[in-house]
């Protein structure tokens, strides 16, 4: 085909003629509901979803913390059946878990 003095070769398709095989990618909006306020953040929202996309961005309505009922993010992935749909986790209270209480008294008894 000559279009404009310039020549474009056309060929037929074929199946087996140079098909390469290459991956969709879906930018798709996530919202989750009841996350604590301290992981709304990009941080937080990762260890959330995990592995399974590539974070993005935090949307707008999250951003001015219009509702702290729901966090949405938005978030780049081959597989949106991927996602989790639940996840549990675990709120202590401040300083859970930390072994000062038990350290004083063993330093007391003369152990370090």
């Amino acid at each position: 085909m000559n279009i404009g003095g310039d020549g474009f070769p056309i060929r037929p398709w074929r199946s087996a003629g140079g098909s390469l095989v290459c991956t969709w990618w879906y930018h798709v909006e996530v919202t989750m509901e009841n996350v604590p306020l301290e992981a709304w953040n990009e941080d937080g929202v990762k260890l959330i979803l995990g592995d399974v996309c590539i974070f993005d961005k935090l949307d707008s309505r999250t951003l001015a913390r219009e509702s702290s009922d729901l966090l949405t993010c938005w978030v780049w992935m081959e597989d949106p059946d991927a996602l989790p749909l639940s996840m549990k986790y675990n709120i202590f209270a401040a300083k859970a878990g930390h072994a000062s209480h038990y350290l004083r008294r063993w330093a007391r008894q003369g152990r370090r």
